[in-house]
Order: structure tokens, then sequence, then C-alpha cells
């Protein structure tokens, strides 16, 4: 082995090894509702963004308005009147806590130019947000001010959310009535009926009903169920069934339907799990792994995962190990 050769290889260790931490960095994500400091190192909540408290980031960056102006809110929160800071939309006006500096979330006119967030609806006042799915829901409370969001010609007037914003169940619909919103998970389940007409657990209005993207109707046509849950074992393995006809654990029905986004099918056709689960090191784990132990062969993965971000390993550093071995020695 020559001096020449260690050298290369040296450096192609190191440079590997760089690349790796880059992409390891790339991949390291901030949870929702936090952002990254300046430098790139620690990740911390908007909601902290000039706030006039201790810094969180080593560089304060997180307290530099020129840098907090710069960022923008999501979707849940919205910025005060200074720009610098963001504040929860659903606190918007509501009389209780102030989050901006300049006190603008508790600022009427300031309010009224606001939008509510996801799954939220603006009282008749035009200041204040409730939840959408609360629309004359005859819980003996207001959550708007004026009383609005049990006045049944106002809530006739409004639409119900896609996706609520709070609990993650897309797709609310209106009740027959056209004054309440149900999820459409709760589509003829036969549960205790949300609607006060009872309507969600009528066959014929839930045949007429459509499902949430990522979702999809039973065979008889009644009940919305998530693409994730195709024969996903309950069946096989004891468990719940998603559908009263149990078509979602029937092979033949989950064969001739797609997987939602992210997800993939098992070998054998039938089962749908998430990408990420693809060759993990783990099997066997109810509603998580394909049935088959599919999602652990090698080959399976390498057909199904078409387009991955390169991701450094050690078989990487001996191929180029042994491209270097070729030129050199």
């Amino acid at each position: 082995m020559t001096l020449k050769f260690v050298y290369y290889a040296f450096l192609v260790f190191v440079n590997c090894s760089i690349l790796k931490s880059r992409v390891d960095a790339a991949d390291r994500r901030c949870p929702d509702n936090y952002i990254r400091c300046r430098d790139g190192i620690r990740c911390f909540p908007l909601t902290s963004l000039c706030d006039g408290t201790t810094a969180i980031c080593k560089d304060s960056s997180d307290k530099d308005p020129e840098f907090c102006r710069a960022q923008t809110c999501p979707s849940t929160h919205a910025k005060c009147r200074d720009g610098i800071q963001c504040f929860p939309l659903r606190d918007l006006c509501d009389g209780k806590t102030t989050y901006c500096r300049d006190q603008s979330d508790e600022d009427l006119d300031f309010c009224k130019d606001q939008n509510c967030e996801p799954g939220y609806t603006k009282c008749r006042d035009g200041v204040h947000c409730f939840m959408s799915q609360r629309l004359c829901d005859r819980t003996g409370t207001y959550d708007c001010p004026d009383h609005s969001d049990e006045d049944p010609e106002f809530c006739k007037q409004q639409s119900c959310p896609e996706f609520d914003g709070w609990d993650g169940w897309n797709g609310w619909r209106k009740c027959r009535d056209g004054k309440q919103c149900f999820n459409v998970m709760g589509l003829c389940n036969d549960e205790r009926p949300y609607c006060k007409d009872k309507s969600e657990q009528d066959p014929d209005f839930c045949k007429n009903q459509t499902c949430s993207e990522g979702y999809i109707k039973c065979r008889d046509g009644n009940e919305c169920f998530p693409l994730w849950g195709l024969c996903d074992g309950g069946s096989r393995r004891g468990t719940w069934f998603n559908c009263n006809d149990w078509s979602d654990e029937d092979p033949v029905f989950c064969r001739v339907h797609e997987c939602a986004n992210d997800y993939v099918k098992c070998r054998d056709g039938i089962q749908c799990i998430n990408r990420k689960h693809l060759c993990d090191g783990t099997k066997c784990i109810l509603k998580i792994d394909c049935a088959d132990n599919s999602d652990e062969d090698p080959e399976f993965c390498k057909y199904m995962t078409k387009s991955m971000s390169f991701q450094v390993t050690q078989r990487n550093i001996h191929e180029e190990l042994k491209k270097v071995q070729q030129k050199f020695l």
C-alpha cells in the first residue's frame, strides 16, 4: 500500500464523513411551529420570536428584530402589528392572554383584519374565532360573545372545514339540517349520532357524502376509512375492522385500491405501509409492517423506493476506497 493511496483514502473518508453530517443536518427538521436559529444549530418555538424574554439561540437570532421580521408564522399563527412576533390565531381578541408586546392581538380593529386559523370560523362580530365543528352544537355554552355560533341562520351560512386544525381528523361535512358539522369518520359508524337530526347515521344520507383525501368508502358505500387501513391486519391479528361490512380486510377489495401518498403496497398487493418503514430493521409490528415481511426484503425495498436522497453509509465509503485502490495501486 503506497503512501499516496493512504492519503487519498483518508481524503475519501473525511469527505464522506462531512457529506454524511450535512445529509444528517438536512434531515433534522424542527418540530411544528418551531424554526431553526440563524446559526442552524438549535430549534426554537415561533412564539418566542422577539417576545422580550431571554434568548434561546446561542447567537441570539431569535431576539433580533431583523431576523424575526423575515420569518413567516405558521397557518395557526399571525404576526403582531409590529411584524416581529407570532401569536396563536385561536386566541385572537379572546380577552384573556395578551401575546403581542404591542397588545395588537387584543385590539378589535386589528383582529377584524385577521383570518381565523384552519378549522375555525369568525363570529358574526368579525373579531373572534371559534372551532367550526362547534357550529350550533347546542352544548349549552357559547363560543362567541355575540352568541352567533348558536344562531341557526348564521350556522347555515358557514362552511365546514376540510381540516379541523385541532385533532387531525380530515373532512367535516354539514348535517342534513345545514347547521352542524360532523366528521366523515362518523358516517354510519353505528355510534351515537353527533348531528341533532341524526342524519350522519342514515344510510341514504351517508351514500351521498364524499370522503376526504386519503380516505375511501367501504364497499357498502356508507362509511369512510383511511387508506392506510387497507388490509392492515384486522382480521389476521384479532384487531378491529374499519368497516362494518369488513371490506377493509377483504383482499379482493384491498387489491383494487391504491395507497395514500407516502404509502406503498406490500408484495402481497393488498396492504399499505408508510415508506419510512421500508427496511427499517423492524418487522411484525401491528399496522406498521407488512404481514408478509416484504418491507424488510432489501430487493423489494430497493424496487419500491424509486426516489430517495443519497445517504452516506459504510458501503459508500468502501466503494469509494475501492475506486481509489484501483486507480493508485
